[in-house]
C-alpha cells in the first residue's frame, strides 16, 4: 500500500475516533459572553416537532427588516411555518423578555442541495411585524454585496454549544475569526464542494468557531451580514474552517424574495382561511396583521344570571356545573409564551361520558405536576371529569401538551361566611407536564398582597364582551390592583349578606373607567404581578364594569394553606405519581446517549452522504398499536430537571425482558431514568402503559463506529401484562429471510428526510436486500454477518429514519431486525441496514439467564 492510502486512511481513522463529521450545524466555540445590545440583529428560531411538542431553539437567524429574516436553509427545509416562533431581542437561551412572534412563510433557496449542504440560505416571514422603530434590543442589519476579502475579521454568534460534544450557551456568546481563502478551504475539504455560495472562516490552529445550535446565526464584517452558518468539520477543528452561506453571492435572490415574501398591507378585516379559524378582536385590532385574523365566531355561548356576580347556570346535560365564571373583557389577543403558566381545564359531564372535554376554566401551574385554580371550577366534580391543556393558545383543540387530573384538593371552607371566599383549588395531574421554560412553565406564588395601584396582567379564553361569546384565542389584559377596603365599599350594596370582600379576596379593575376584566370561562385563571401569581380569578359584578372591579382569591392569604397541602401531597408522592415516575431507575453507565454515530471509516468516509445510525418511518401508514402490540416507546429522562420523552423503540422478547439497538443505551449518563411505554399509539401522549426498565445492558462486542454488534437488553422492574390486547411479547425469527421477502418496519420517527418525526405510530413494508448487494453500495467490511438489510434500492421513497432506533423488522410475526443504521433516509441506492437478531440470539439468551440467575 502505497503512502498516500496510508495518510488517507490515518486521516480517516482519526476523524472516526474524533466522532465528528461534517454537519450542517453550529456553535459557538472559543467566544465570550455578549449582550442583544451590541447584536441587536440577532434572533433565535424555536421550533417544535409537532403540534403537541413544546418549542425549543434550534437555529439563529438575523433581522433583515421588520417580517424578514435570515437564516440557513437547513435550519427550515421540508418543515411548516406554524411550528415555527422567532424571538428577537432576547440574548438568553429559552429567554422570555424578548418579543415572540410567529412565522407565517419559510423561504428556503429551490437549489439548497442537502447532500452537499449548498445554497444553505433561507428567509423566514414573521408575524406580526417585530417594532423595530420602538424597539432598543432589536435592530435590522445590512446585507454585504461583495464578499469579504482574505484574512479580514469576521464576527458570528449564537447560542451553540462552547466545546465540541458538549452543552449549549445560556448567554448569546460571539466570537472573531478571519474569512478563509476558498481554495485553502477546498484543500481541508478535499471530499466536498466548496461553491461560490459558500464562504469559511477560522482560525489554522483552531480553538473558535460556530458549531451546533448556532445554524443559521450570522457572521458579520464591518456591521454588514457576510455570511449565514452552515457547517464544518466538528468544531473549532485546526485546519477545519467553519463553512458559511455567501451572503454577498445570493443578494439577487435575497432581494427578489422579499420583494414577493413581504405581506401586504390590507386593512383589517374578518375572515376564514383554508388552514383554520384565526383571530381579532372585533376586527378593530391596530397592527395585527391577517395570518392572526378570523371573524368571532359565537362558541359556548355562556349567559348572565340576572347580570350580577352570581354562578353561570347551566344544566347537567349541558355538561357544565354552575360557574360564577370569568373573562377577558378589553384585551388583545397574546402568545402562551407571555403566560405560559396559563393552562386550560377541560370538563365533561360524568353523566355524558361521550361528549368530548370542554373549556371550562382557567389554570396556572405551580409545579409540573401542580395546578392551581378556582375551588369553584371544581367543586361537585370528580377528577377523572378533567383534562389540563397547556402549551396552547387555544380554547379548543388538540395542540399543546394534554395531561390527566389525578386528584382534585378544594380549600375546606370554601364559601363559609362569605360567597367564594376561600375560592382556591390544587389539581395534581399525571403525567408531569414537559416544563420548557418557554410555552410550559411554572409560575412562583407570592407570599406578599400587591400594592394598590400596581399593574396586573389575567389571561384566558373567557368571552370577550359581558353575556358575548368565549375567545377561542387566548387573550390577556392589565388593570390596577385596587385596595380592599376600595373595593368592599364598591361591593357594600351588591346582592345579600353574603357577598363581600373577605381578607381571602384580591380586587383589580379600571374603577370610574371600566372596559377592562376577567369574565365567563376565564374562572381559576391566573393574576400575575411582576411575574408572580398574586391572584386566581373568581367572581365579580357583571364584567368590566365601571363601578365594580373583578374579584380574585388572594394567593398571599391562601399561601399557607396551599403550603400545607402541597407538603401533604409529597408525603405521599407514591400513591399519586404513576409507576412511570415515583420509582427510580438503576444509575448508568456513561456520557449521552449518541444519537448520531459515524460508520464508515473506509473510503465511505471520504463520501459526502453520512451514514448515521438513527431511524424512522418514512411513507408509511398509520397503524394501530395492536398491529404491533410487541413495540414499546424508550423515553428518556437526562436529569431531575427535564422531562421524559421518546428517543428509541424497543421490542418486547418476555413479559420483563425488552431488546433493542446497543446505540440507544450506550454512553448513557448517568442519572438517566428509562420508561418503556407499551400499548401507546402515541410518540410522547399519554395512552399506554409505563414500566420503568431497572437494568439494561448491550453487546460486549458492539462497536459505536461501524455500529456492528447493535443489540442490547433492558430488563423491567414490574413484568408486562400480556393479556391486554395492545402489549405481547414477539419470537426471533431462526431463519435469514429470503431475498426480495416483504417485512415491517414499525416506530414514530421522522416521516421525511430531516423531520419531523411522526407523533401516531406509522408502519411500512420493505423488501429484504442480499448482503452481497448491500456490500457493494456501503463498500466491503461495512455490512458483516450480523446486519441484514431492507429497502427499496432503485427507486427508495420508503424506510425508516431518526426516532425509530431499536424498532423492529418483523416477518411473519417474527422479530428479524432492529432498526441500525443507514445513509440518509429513504433515498435511492441506499437501503436500511438492521441489526439480524438470530444472529445474537445465543447472547441475548445468555444475557437473560445471567440475570435471572442474579
Amino acid at each position: 500500500m502505497n503512502k498516500v492510502l496510508l495518510r488517507i486512511f490515518a486521516a480517516i481513522f482519526l476523524l472516526g475516533i474524533l466522532m465528528v463529521e461534517a454537519q450542517p450545524d453550529g456553535r459557538i466555540v472559543g467566544g465570550a459572553d455578549t449582550s442583544s445590545i451590541y447584536t441587536k440583529y440577532v434572533v433565535q428560531l424555536r421550533r417544535r416537532s409537532s403540534s403537541t411538542s413544546a418549542y425549543a431553539q434550534t437555529c439563529g437567524g438575523c433581522i433583515l427588516d421588520e417580517v424578514t429574516i435570515a437564516t440557513a436553509a437547513h435550519c427550515v427545509y421540508n418543515r411548516l411555518a406554524e411550528n415555527f416562533l422567532v424571538v428577537a431581542g432576547d440574548d438568553s437561551l429559552g429567554g422570555m423578555k424578548g418579543v415572540v412572534v410567529r412565522v407565517t412563510k419559510l423561504i428556503p433557496h429551490e437549489l439548497y442541495n442537502a447532500s452537499i449542504t449548498d445554497h444553505d440560505i433561507a428567509l423566514v416571514i414573521v408575524d406580526p411585524p417585530l417594532p423595530l422603530t420602538s424597539s432598543s434590543t432589536m435592530e435590522a442589519i445590512e446585507i454585504a454585496s461583495e464578499q469579504p476579502a482574505v484574512g479580514v475579521q469576521a464576527t458570528v454568534s449564537g447560542w451553540g454549544y462552547t466545546q465540541q460534544n458538549g452543552l449549549s450557551s445560556n448567554q448569546l456568546q460571539q466570537v472573531k475569526v478571519p474569512v478563509v481563502d476558498s481554495a485553502k478551504c477546498q484543500e481541508s475539504y478535499y471530499w466536498r464542494p466548496i461553491s461560490d455560495g459558500m464562504l469559511c472562516a477560522g482560525l489554522p490552529e483552531g480553538g473558535k468557531d460556530a458549531c451546533q445550535g448556532d445554524s443559521g446565526g450570522p457572521l458579520v464584517v464591518d456591521n454588514k451580514l457576510a455570511g449565514i452558518v452552515s457547517w464544518g468539520q466538528g468544531c473549532a477543528q485546526p485546519n477545519y474552517p467553519g463553512v458559511y452561506a455567501n451572503v454577498a453571492y445570493f443578494g439577487d435572490w435575497i432581494a427578489k424574495q422579499r420583494a414577493s415574501g413581504r405581506p401586504s398591507d390590507k386593512p383589517c378585516s374578518c375572515r376564514r382561511s383554508g388552514k383554520g379559524p384565526q383571530f381579532s378582536i372585533l376586527c378593530g385590532c391596530a397592527n395585527m396583521s391577517s395570518s392572526w385574523l378570523f371573524c368571532l365566531a359565537g362558541f359556548l355561548i355562556c349567559l348572565l344570571a340576572l347580570t350580577q356576580g352570581l354562578p353561570l347556570q347551566e344544566t347537567e346535560e349541558q355538561d357544565e356545573k354552575s360557574l360564577p365564571g370569568g373573562r377577558i373583557v378589553g384585551g388583545t389577543v397574546t402568545d402562551i409564551a407571555q403566560v405560559p403558566y396559563q393552562i386550560s381545564l377541560r370538563y365533561k359531564g360524568i353523566t355524558t361520558p361521550e361528549n368530548p372535554y370542554r373549556h371550562r376554566c382557567g389554570g396556572a401551574i405551580i409545579a409540573a405536576n401542580r395546578i392551581l385554580t378556582a375551588a369553584h371550577c371544581v367543586i361537585g366534580t370528580v377528577a377523572s371529569q378533567f383534562k389540563v391543556i397547556a402549551g396552547s393558545n387555544y380554547q379548543t383543540g388538540s395542540n399543546g401538551v394534554i395531561t390527566n387530573v389525578k386528584d382534585i384538593i378544594m380549600h375546606e371552607d370554601y364559601f363559609s361566611e362569605f360567597a367564594y371566599n376561600n375560592d382556591v383549588a390544587i389539581l395534581v395531574v399525571d403525567p408531569p407536564l414537559p416544563l420548557n421554560n418557554f410555552t410550559i412553565q411554572a409560575i412562583n406564588m407570592s407570599s406578599e398582597e400587591p400594592l394598590e395601584g400596581a399593574i396586573s396582567k389575567i389571561s384566558g379564553w373567557g368571552t370577550t364582551s359581558p353575556g358575548g361569546s368565549s375567545s377561542n384565542l387566548l387573550l390577556s389584559v392589565e388593570v390596577p390592583i385596587v385596595s380592599n377596603e376600595v373595593c368592599g365599599k364598591d361591593y357594600e350594596n351588591f346582592g345579600d349578606e353574603t357577598y363581600g370582600i373577605t381578607p381571602s379576596m384580591l380586587c383589580a379593575g379600571k374603577r370610574g373607567v371600566g372596559g377592562a376584566d376577567a369574565c365567563q370561562g376565564d374562572s381559576g385563571g391566573p393574576l400575575a404581578v411582576r411575574g408572580e401569581l398574586h391572584g386566581i380569578v373568581s367572581w365579580g359584578n357583571s364584567c368590566a364594569l365601571a363601578t365594580h372591579p373583578g374579584v380574585y382569591a388572594k394567593v398571599a392569604y391562601l399561601k399557607p394553606w396551599i403550603d400545607a397541602r402541597l407538603s401533604e401531597l409529597e408525603a405521599r408522592q407514591a400513591e399519586l405519581y404513576s409507576i412511570g415516575t415515583s420509582r427510580p431507575c438503576k444509575s448508568m453507565e456513561r456520557t449521552m446517549c449518541i444519537p448520531l454515530l459515524l460508520l464508515a471509516i473506509g473510503f465511505s468516509s471520504v463520501l459526502s452522504i453520512s451514514a448515521q445510525p438513527e431511524g424512522r418511518i418514512i411513507n408509511g401508514t398509520t397503524v394501530d398499536i395492536a398491529r404491533h402490540p410487541y413495540l414499546v416507546s424508550l423515553r428518556y429522562r437526562r436529569d431531575e430537571e427535564s422531562s421524559y420523552k421518546h428517543e428509541c423503540a424497543g421490542v418486547i422478547i418476555s413479559e420483563q425482558v425488552l431488546v433493542t439497538s446497543a446505540q440507544c443505551i450506550d454512553g448513557l449518563p448517568e442519572g438517566t431514568k428509562i420508561l418503556a411505554v407499551a400499548g401507546a399509539n402515541t410518540r410522547n401522549g399519554t395512552d399506554g402503559f409505563i414500566y420503568p426498565v431497572s437494568n439494561w445492558t448491550h453487546h460486549p462486542n458492539y462497536d459505536p463506529l461501524t455500529v456492528d454488534n447493535d443489540v442490547g437488553v433492558l430488563f423491567l422492574d414490574t413484568p408486562l401484562n400480556l393479556t391486554h390486547f395492545g402489549i405481547r411479547s414477539i419470537g426471533i425469527r431462526p431463519e435469514r429471510p429470503a431475498v426480495g421477502r416483504l417485512a415491517t418496519v414499525a416506530g414514530w420517527g421522522y416521516r421525511e428526510e430531516w423531520g419531523p418525526s411522526s407523533y401516531n405510530l406509522e408502519q411500512t413494508e420493505v423488501p429484504v436486500v442480499s448482503s452481497e448487494e448491500c456490500t457493494q453500495i456501503y463498500g466491503a467490511g461495512e455490512v458483516t454477518e450480523r446486519m441484514i438489510c431492507a429497502g427499496f434500492v432503485a427507486q427508495g421513497g420508503s424506510d425508516a429514519c431518526q426516532g425509530d432506533t431499536g424498532g423492529p423488522l418483523v416477518i411473519d410475526n417474527q422479530l428479524v431486525g432492529l432498526v441500525s443504521w443507514g445513509r440518509g433516509c429513504a433515498r435511492p441506492n441506499y437501503p436500511t441496514v438492521y441489526c439480524y437478531v438470530a444472529s445474537l440470539v445465543d447472547w441475548i439468551e445468555e444475557t437473560i439467564a445471567a440475570a435471572g440467575s442474579q
